[in-house]
């Protein structure tokens, strides 16, 4: 078990498939708040950080450079406390630790481990996209 850090990288992010990552972002009704880091999706060499958030053409975030950009043109770097919100705001779920590692009972019965000094975040975001991969994730 490891907890170095509790975000993901835009790497670890982007080797996802690019339909599980549609389906999450559309289906989960993610909100930007202000201190949110993002990249864009045509970028993927930069993080950014959430500093305003406008809606008078849509919604628009602003970024630490002062940049605006459209919630289609970016993506989230997910936390662990985001990650939760996930898992938890559709479904039932148990995270427990044991010795090195977690486990994640989902909807009480489909278990989830952890490998050996995978990082909580790392675990939580295989987890979320094995479950939208097998189309278990009941929105």
């Amino acid at each position: 078990m490891q907890l170095t850090h509790d975000s993901l990288s835009i790497q670890d992010t982007i080797a996802v498939q690019e339909n599980t990552r549609a389906i999450l972002l559309d289906k989960s009704c993610l909100d930007y708040k202000v201190g949110d880091r993002f990249f864009v999706r045509k970028d993927v060499d930069h993080i950014h950080t959430v500093v305003d958030l406008k809606s008078e053409k849509g919604y628009t975030i602003v970024s630490s450079t002062g940049q605006e950009y459209a919630y289609d043109d970016i993506f989230p770097i997910f936390s662990v406390g985001m990650l939760i919100e996930l898992l938890s705001d559709f479904n039932d779920f148990q995270l427990q630790s044991f010795g090195h590692g977690w486990l994640l009972l989902w909807n009480g019965h489909i278990l989830k481990q952890s490998t050996e000094e995978e990082a909580l975040v790392h675990f939580l975001w295989r987890a979320l996209c094995e479950i939208i991969e097998a189309d278990e994730f009941v929105w």
